[in-house]
Protein backbone atom coordinates (compact mmCIF):
# COMPACT_ATOMS: atom_id res chain seq x y z
CA UNK A 1 0.00 0.00 0.00
CA UNK A 2 1.28 3.45 -0.84
CA UNK A 3 2.65 5.33 2.15
CA UNK A 4 2.35 9.09 2.19
CA UNK A 5 5.05 11.36 3.56
CA UNK A 6 3.69 13.56 6.32
CA UNK A 7 5.35 16.93 6.14
CA UNK A 8 3.11 19.98 6.41
CA UNK A 9 2.69 21.74 9.72
CA UNK A 10 4.01 19.07 12.07
CA UNK A 11 2.32 19.53 15.42
CA UNK A 12 -0.37 21.62 13.81
CA UNK A 13 -2.20 19.67 11.15
CA UNK A 14 -2.81 15.94 11.34
CA UNK A 15 -5.79 13.93 10.19
CA UNK A 16 -6.16 10.12 9.99
CA UNK A 17 -7.64 9.80 6.53
CA UNK A 18 -6.91 8.08 3.25
CA UNK A 19 -5.62 11.33 1.79
CA UNK A 20 -2.72 13.70 2.48
CA UNK A 21 -3.16 15.94 5.47
CA UNK A 22 -3.07 19.42 3.99
CA UNK A 23 -3.16 21.52 0.86
CA UNK A 24 -0.95 24.43 -0.05
CA UNK A 25 -2.43 27.21 -2.20
CA UNK A 26 -0.49 29.75 -4.19
CA UNK A 27 -0.21 33.10 -2.45
CA UNK A 28 0.32 36.08 -4.69
CA UNK A 29 3.14 37.52 -2.58
CA UNK A 30 5.22 34.34 -2.83
CA UNK A 31 8.19 34.75 -5.10
CA UNK A 32 10.97 32.36 -6.04
CA UNK A 33 11.81 29.43 -8.26
CA UNK A 34 8.95 27.25 -9.46
CA UNK A 35 9.69 23.53 -9.42
CA UNK A 36 6.29 22.42 -10.77
CA UNK A 37 3.20 23.85 -12.42
CA UNK A 38 -0.19 22.23 -11.81
CA UNK A 39 -2.80 23.60 -14.19
CA UNK A 40 -0.81 26.83 -14.22
CA UNK A 41 -0.45 27.07 -10.43
CA UNK A 42 3.11 26.99 -9.14
CA UNK A 43 4.75 24.89 -6.48
CA UNK A 44 7.76 26.87 -5.29
CA UNK A 45 11.18 25.55 -4.37
CA UNK A 46 11.08 27.52 -1.10
CA UNK A 47 7.81 25.79 -0.18
CA UNK A 48 9.25 22.40 -1.09
CA UNK A 49 12.42 23.01 0.94
CA UNK A 50 10.40 23.88 4.06
CA UNK A 51 8.48 20.63 3.72
CA UNK A 52 11.65 18.63 3.11
CA UNK A 53 13.33 20.25 6.11
CA UNK A 54 10.43 19.12 8.28
CA UNK A 55 10.79 15.54 7.02
CA UNK A 56 14.51 15.60 7.78
CA UNK A 57 13.84 16.89 11.31
CA UNK A 58 11.27 14.15 11.89
CA UNK A 59 13.69 11.50 10.65
CA UNK A 60 16.48 12.78 12.91
CA UNK A 61 14.19 12.47 15.93
CA UNK A 62 13.08 8.95 14.96
CA UNK A 63 16.42 7.56 13.72
CA UNK A 64 19.25 9.74 15.04
CA UNK A 65 22.53 9.25 13.24
CA UNK A 66 21.04 7.59 10.17
CA UNK A 67 22.30 9.02 6.89
CA UNK A 68 20.41 8.86 3.59
CA UNK A 69 22.24 7.81 0.46
CA UNK A 70 22.03 10.34 -2.42
CA UNK A 71 19.88 7.85 -4.38
CA UNK A 72 17.35 7.37 -1.57
CA UNK A 73 17.25 11.11 -0.89
CA UNK A 74 16.52 11.82 -4.56
CA UNK A 75 13.75 9.18 -4.57
CA UNK A 76 12.12 10.57 -1.43
CA UNK A 77 12.30 14.12 -2.71
CA UNK A 78 10.55 13.02 -5.89
CA UNK A 79 7.87 11.30 -3.76
CA UNK A 80 7.42 14.50 -1.79
CA UNK A 81 6.97 16.58 -4.92
CA UNK A 82 4.53 14.00 -6.31
CA UNK A 83 2.51 14.29 -3.12
CA UNK A 84 2.50 18.08 -3.28
CA UNK A 85 1.23 17.86 -6.86
CA UNK A 86 -1.56 15.50 -5.75
CA UNK A 87 -2.54 17.87 -2.96
CA UNK A 88 -2.66 20.78 -5.36
CA UNK A 89 -4.89 18.78 -7.72
CA UNK A 90 -7.26 17.79 -4.92
CA UNK A 91 -7.66 21.35 -3.72
CA UNK A 92 -8.19 22.59 -7.26
CA UNK A 93 -10.90 19.97 -7.80
CA UNK A 94 -12.57 20.91 -4.49
CA UNK A 95 -12.57 24.57 -5.56
CA UNK A 96 -13.89 23.62 -9.00
CA UNK A 97 -16.83 21.81 -7.37
CA UNK A 98 -17.41 24.84 -5.14
CA UNK A 99 -17.20 22.76 -1.98
CA UNK A 100 -17.95 24.95 1.02
CA UNK A 101 -16.86 24.44 4.62
CA UNK A 102 -19.52 25.45 7.15
CA UNK A 103 -18.32 28.13 9.54
CA UNK A 104 -18.90 25.91 12.57
CA UNK A 105 -16.86 23.08 11.02
CA UNK A 106 -13.99 25.47 10.29
CA UNK A 107 -14.08 26.76 13.87
CA UNK A 108 -13.96 23.22 15.20
CA UNK A 109 -11.08 22.35 12.88
CA UNK A 110 -8.96 25.30 13.98
CA UNK A 111 -9.87 24.68 17.61
CA UNK A 112 -8.84 21.03 17.34
CA UNK A 113 -5.38 22.08 16.18
CA UNK A 114 -5.02 24.81 18.80
CA UNK A 115 -5.99 22.34 21.52
CA UNK A 116 -2.64 20.64 21.05
CA UNK A 117 -1.04 23.67 22.63
CA UNK A 118 -3.21 23.63 25.75
CA UNK A 119 -1.38 22.93 28.99
CA UNK A 120 -3.19 20.41 31.18
CA UNK A 121 -2.14 18.75 34.45
CA UNK A 122 -0.17 15.51 33.87
CA UNK A 123 -2.53 12.61 33.19
CA UNK A 124 -5.62 14.83 33.11
CA UNK A 125 -8.27 14.13 30.49
CA UNK A 126 -9.56 17.27 28.73
CA UNK A 127 -13.15 18.13 29.59
CA UNK A 128 -15.67 19.61 27.15
CA UNK A 129 -15.08 23.02 28.74
CA UNK A 130 -11.31 22.62 28.33
CA UNK A 131 -11.78 21.69 24.68
CA UNK A 132 -13.92 24.73 23.94
CA UNK A 133 -12.00 27.39 25.86
CA UNK A 134 -9.61 29.74 24.01
CA UNK A 135 -5.85 29.46 24.46
CA UNK A 136 -4.37 31.17 27.47
CA UNK A 137 -1.72 33.86 26.78
CA UNK A 138 1.07 31.38 27.59
CA UNK A 139 -0.46 28.72 25.33
CA UNK A 140 -1.00 31.22 22.54
CA UNK A 141 2.69 32.17 22.64
CA UNK A 142 3.62 28.56 21.87
CA UNK A 143 1.02 28.42 19.10
CA UNK A 144 2.35 31.64 17.56
CA UNK A 145 5.89 30.25 17.73
CA UNK A 146 4.79 27.27 15.66
CA UNK A 147 3.07 29.53 13.13
CA UNK A 148 6.23 31.62 12.85
CA UNK A 149 8.31 28.48 12.42
CA UNK A 150 6.02 27.49 9.53
CA UNK A 151 6.03 31.05 8.15
CA UNK A 152 2.26 31.37 8.49
CA UNK A 153 -0.07 34.12 9.60
CA UNK A 154 -3.27 33.24 11.48
CA UNK A 155 -5.18 33.96 8.29
CA UNK A 156 -2.93 31.60 6.30
CA UNK A 157 -3.35 28.96 8.99
CA UNK A 158 -7.15 29.16 8.84
CA UNK A 159 -7.01 29.05 5.04
CA UNK A 160 -5.01 25.85 5.19
CA UNK A 161 -7.45 24.29 7.65
CA UNK A 162 -10.26 25.29 5.28
CA UNK A 163 -8.41 23.75 2.34
CA UNK A 164 -7.87 20.55 4.26
CA UNK A 165 -11.54 20.31 5.18
CA UNK A 166 -12.58 20.95 1.59
CA UNK A 167 -10.43 18.10 0.29
CA UNK A 168 -11.68 15.85 3.08
CA UNK A 169 -15.21 16.48 1.87
CA UNK A 170 -14.08 15.81 -1.70
CA UNK A 171 -12.44 12.51 -0.83
CA UNK A 172 -15.42 11.49 1.29
CA UNK A 173 -17.52 11.90 -1.84
CA UNK A 174 -15.10 10.15 -4.18
CA UNK A 175 -13.48 7.57 -1.91
CA UNK A 176 -15.13 6.82 1.41
CA UNK A 177 -18.68 6.93 0.08
CA UNK A 178 -17.78 4.66 -2.85
CA UNK A 179 -16.16 1.85 -0.87
CA UNK A 180 -18.58 -0.69 0.53
CA UNK A 181 -18.69 -1.16 4.29
CA UNK A 182 -17.31 -4.42 5.70
CA UNK A 183 -20.28 -4.73 8.06
CA UNK A 184 -23.83 -5.93 7.70
CA UNK A 185 -26.47 -3.48 8.72
CA UNK A 186 -28.10 -4.39 12.02
CA UNK A 187 -31.58 -5.89 11.50
CA UNK A 188 -33.00 -3.52 14.07
CA UNK A 189 -31.49 -0.89 16.36
CA UNK A 190 -31.11 -1.88 20.02
CA UNK A 191 -33.88 -0.85 22.36
CA UNK A 192 -33.16 1.27 25.40
CA UNK A 193 -31.15 -0.77 27.88
CA UNK A 194 -30.14 -3.38 25.28
CA UNK A 195 -26.53 -3.99 24.32
CA UNK A 196 -25.33 -3.06 20.85
CA UNK A 197 -25.42 -6.24 18.74
CA UNK A 198 -22.06 -7.69 17.69
CA UNK A 199 -21.07 -6.49 14.24
CA UNK A 200 -21.02 -9.06 11.46
CA UNK A 201 -19.05 -8.99 8.24
CA UNK A 202 -20.77 -9.02 4.89
CA UNK A 203 -20.39 -12.35 3.00
CA UNK A 204 -18.04 -10.66 0.53
CA UNK A 205 -15.67 -9.35 3.21
CA UNK A 206 -15.93 -12.60 5.19
CA UNK A 207 -14.86 -14.59 2.13
CA UNK A 208 -11.96 -12.28 1.27
CA UNK A 209 -10.80 -12.15 4.90
CA UNK A 210 -10.78 -15.97 4.99
CA UNK A 211 -8.69 -16.10 1.81
CA UNK A 212 -6.08 -13.81 3.38
CA UNK A 213 -6.23 -15.76 6.64
CA UNK A 214 -5.43 -19.01 4.81
CA UNK A 215 -2.30 -17.41 3.35
CA UNK A 216 -1.30 -16.06 6.77
CA UNK A 217 -1.92 -19.37 8.53
CA UNK A 218 0.27 -21.28 6.06
CA UNK A 219 3.19 -18.92 6.59
CA UNK A 220 2.55 -18.59 10.34
CA UNK A 221 2.99 -22.36 10.80
CA UNK A 222 5.94 -22.65 8.42
CA UNK A 223 9.11 -23.16 10.51
CA UNK A 224 11.26 -22.00 7.58
CA UNK A 225 9.27 -18.81 6.93
CA UNK A 226 11.39 -15.75 6.17
CA UNK A 227 9.42 -12.52 5.71
CA UNK A 228 9.76 -10.32 2.67
CA UNK A 229 9.70 -6.71 3.96
CA UNK A 230 7.90 -5.61 0.78
CA UNK A 231 5.08 -8.18 1.16
CA UNK A 232 2.07 -7.03 3.21
CA UNK A 233 0.95 -10.56 4.06
CA UNK A 234 4.45 -11.39 5.33
CA UNK A 235 4.40 -8.30 7.52
CA UNK A 236 1.03 -9.34 8.96
CA UNK A 237 2.49 -12.77 9.76
CA UNK A 238 5.41 -11.13 11.57
CA UNK A 239 3.08 -8.88 13.53
CA UNK A 240 0.88 -11.82 14.55
CA UNK A 241 3.88 -13.92 15.56
CA UNK A 242 4.93 -11.06 17.81
CA UNK A 243 1.43 -10.52 19.19
CA UNK A 244 0.51 -14.18 19.74
CA UNK A 245 3.91 -15.62 20.59
CA UNK A 246 5.23 -16.54 24.02
CA UNK A 247 5.80 -13.47 26.19
CA UNK A 248 8.04 -12.79 29.16
CA UNK A 249 7.66 -10.19 31.90
CA UNK A 250 11.13 -9.33 33.17
CA UNK A 251 13.20 -6.82 35.07
CA UNK A 252 16.82 -5.99 34.40
CA UNK A 253 19.74 -4.05 35.76
CA UNK A 254 21.99 -2.48 33.16
CA UNK A 255 25.40 -0.93 33.61
CA UNK A 256 26.08 0.82 30.32
CA UNK A 257 29.27 0.00 28.44
CA UNK A 258 30.05 0.19 24.74
CA UNK A 259 32.25 -2.40 23.11
CA UNK A 260 34.24 0.55 21.77
CA UNK A 261 35.07 1.78 25.30
CA UNK A 262 38.66 1.47 26.49
CA UNK A 263 39.71 -1.41 28.74
CA UNK A 264 39.63 0.66 31.93
CA UNK A 265 36.06 1.89 31.33
CA UNK A 266 34.78 -1.60 30.46
CA UNK A 267 36.49 -3.12 33.49
CA UNK A 268 34.88 -0.55 35.79
CA UNK A 269 31.43 -1.34 34.36
CA UNK A 270 32.01 -5.09 34.70
CA UNK A 271 33.22 -4.73 38.28
CA UNK A 272 30.14 -2.69 39.16
CA UNK A 273 27.67 -5.22 37.71
CA UNK A 274 29.53 -8.08 39.42
CA UNK A 275 29.25 -6.28 42.76
CA UNK A 276 25.50 -5.85 42.20
CA UNK A 277 25.16 -9.54 41.33
CA UNK A 278 26.89 -10.45 44.57
CA UNK A 279 24.36 -8.35 46.53
CA UNK A 280 21.50 -10.09 44.72
CA UNK A 281 22.97 -13.52 45.49
CA UNK A 282 23.02 -12.48 49.14
CA UNK A 283 19.29 -11.69 49.11
CA UNK A 284 19.14 -7.99 48.14
CA UNK A 285 15.91 -6.80 46.53
CA UNK A 286 16.22 -6.76 42.72
CA UNK A 287 13.83 -3.84 42.16
CA UNK A 288 15.55 -1.67 44.75
CA UNK A 289 19.00 -2.26 43.30
CA UNK A 290 17.68 -1.63 39.80
CA UNK A 291 16.17 1.66 40.88
CA UNK A 292 19.43 2.75 42.49
CA UNK A 293 21.92 1.46 39.92
CA UNK A 294 20.41 0.57 36.54
CA UNK A 295 21.23 2.80 33.61
CA UNK A 296 18.64 1.23 31.32
CA UNK A 297 14.92 1.45 30.48
CA UNK A 298 12.54 1.07 33.41
CA UNK A 299 15.14 1.94 36.06
CA UNK A 300 12.70 4.24 37.86
CA UNK A 301 10.27 1.32 38.05
CA UNK A 302 12.80 -1.10 39.46
CA UNK A 303 14.07 -2.15 36.03
CA UNK A 304 10.61 -3.35 34.94
CA UNK A 305 10.47 -4.00 31.20
CA UNK A 306 6.89 -5.28 31.14
CA UNK A 307 5.95 -8.09 28.76
CA UNK A 308 7.86 -8.62 25.52
CA UNK A 309 7.89 -11.26 22.79
CA UNK A 310 10.76 -13.05 21.10
CA UNK A 311 12.71 -10.79 18.81
CA UNK A 312 11.87 -7.54 20.58
CA UNK A 313 15.14 -7.50 22.52
CA UNK A 314 18.69 -7.86 21.22
CA UNK A 315 19.54 -11.56 20.61
CA UNK A 316 21.80 -12.09 23.65
CA UNK A 317 19.20 -10.64 26.00
CA UNK A 318 16.31 -12.35 24.24
CA UNK A 319 17.74 -15.87 24.48
CA UNK A 320 18.55 -15.65 28.19
CA UNK A 321 15.22 -14.06 29.17
CA UNK A 322 13.20 -16.81 27.50
CA UNK A 323 15.41 -19.58 28.92
CA UNK A 324 15.14 -18.46 32.57
CA UNK A 325 12.28 -20.04 34.57
CA UNK A 326 9.72 -17.82 36.30
CA UNK A 327 11.28 -16.35 39.44
CA UNK A 328 14.77 -17.09 38.16
CA UNK A 329 17.66 -14.70 37.67
CA UNK A 330 20.45 -14.68 35.10
CA UNK A 331 24.13 -14.24 35.58
CA UNK A 332 25.87 -11.22 34.11
CA UNK A 333 25.34 -11.07 30.34
CA UNK A 334 26.81 -8.68 27.81
CA UNK A 335 25.00 -6.96 24.93
CA UNK A 336 25.81 -4.00 22.72
CA UNK A 337 24.36 -1.78 25.47
CA UNK A 338 26.50 -3.04 28.30
CA UNK A 339 26.22 -5.57 31.15
CA UNK A 340 22.84 -6.87 32.32
CA UNK A 341 21.29 -9.01 35.02
CA UNK A 342 17.78 -10.28 34.22
CA UNK A 343 15.03 -11.44 36.55
CA UNK A 344 11.93 -13.12 35.10
CA UNK A 345 8.65 -12.23 36.80
CA UNK A 346 6.08 -14.02 34.65
CA UNK A 347 5.60 -15.90 31.40
CA UNK A 348 2.62 -16.32 29.09
CA UNK A 349 2.33 -19.20 26.65
CA UNK A 350 1.91 -18.58 22.94
CA UNK A 351 -1.67 -18.20 21.72
CA UNK A 352 -3.15 -20.12 18.82
CA UNK A 353 -3.86 -18.30 15.58
CA UNK A 354 -7.65 -18.26 14.99
CA UNK A 355 -9.67 -16.78 12.16
CA UNK A 356 -12.43 -15.45 14.41
CA UNK A 357 -9.90 -13.51 16.51
CA UNK A 358 -8.41 -11.58 13.58
CA UNK A 359 -11.11 -11.49 10.91
CA UNK A 360 -12.28 -7.98 11.88
CA UNK A 361 -8.70 -6.74 11.55
CA UNK A 362 -8.41 -8.41 8.16
CA UNK A 363 -11.69 -6.84 7.05
CA UNK A 364 -10.37 -3.45 8.19
CA UNK A 365 -7.23 -4.03 6.14
CA UNK A 366 -9.34 -4.88 3.09
CA UNK A 367 -11.49 -1.79 3.59
CA UNK A 368 -8.42 0.45 3.83
CA UNK A 369 -6.84 -1.22 0.79
CA UNK A 370 -9.98 -0.69 -1.29
CA UNK A 371 -10.09 2.90 -0.16
CA UNK A 372 -6.45 3.41 -1.09
CA UNK A 373 -7.02 1.86 -4.50
CA UNK A 374 -10.07 4.07 -5.08
CA UNK A 375 -8.10 7.13 -3.94
CA UNK A 376 -5.24 6.35 -6.31
CA UNK A 377 -7.69 5.81 -9.17
CA UNK A 378 -9.39 9.14 -8.43
CA UNK A 379 -6.10 11.06 -8.22
CA UNK A 380 -4.83 9.22 -11.30
CA UNK A 381 -7.87 10.41 -13.25
CA UNK A 382 -7.24 13.99 -12.08
CA UNK A 383 -3.63 13.72 -13.24
CA UNK A 384 -4.64 12.47 -16.69
CA UNK A 385 -6.84 15.53 -17.19
CA UNK A 386 -4.38 17.99 -15.67
CA UNK A 387 -1.56 20.01 -17.19
CA UNK A 388 1.38 19.11 -14.96
CA UNK A 389 4.89 20.36 -15.63
CA UNK A 390 7.76 19.17 -13.41
CA UNK A 391 10.60 21.69 -13.70
CA UNK A 392 13.14 20.15 -11.35
CA UNK A 393 15.13 16.92 -11.60
CA UNK A 394 16.07 15.75 -8.12
CA UNK A 395 18.28 12.99 -9.41
CA UNK A 396 20.47 15.55 -11.18
CA UNK A 397 19.76 18.33 -8.67
CA UNK A 398 19.39 20.95 -11.38
CA UNK A 399 16.75 22.64 -13.51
Amino acid sequence: MKIKLNYVLPGLLACATLVPTSQRTVVAEVVGKSIALVNGEAIFLSEFEKNWSTIVDQRKRMTPGEELSPEIEATQKKQLLDQMVEEKLLLQEAEKRKIKVPKRQLEEGTLQVKNRFKILPPGAKPTKAEFERPLTPAENIEFQKELKKQDLSEKDFEKKIEGQLKTLQLTDEEVRNRVSSPFKEALKPPQEGEEEPARELTPEYEKEAKTIYDQIEKKFNDKTFKPNPENEIDQMVEMLKSKLGETVHARHILISSSRDDDFKTRSAALNKINAIKKQLDNGADFAELAQKNSQGPGSKNGGDLGFFTRGQMVPEFDKVAFDIPVGGMSGVIETQFGYHIIQVEEKKAAQKLRFDSIKMDLAGYLYQKRGQERYEQFVGDLKKKADIKILYDFALKKN
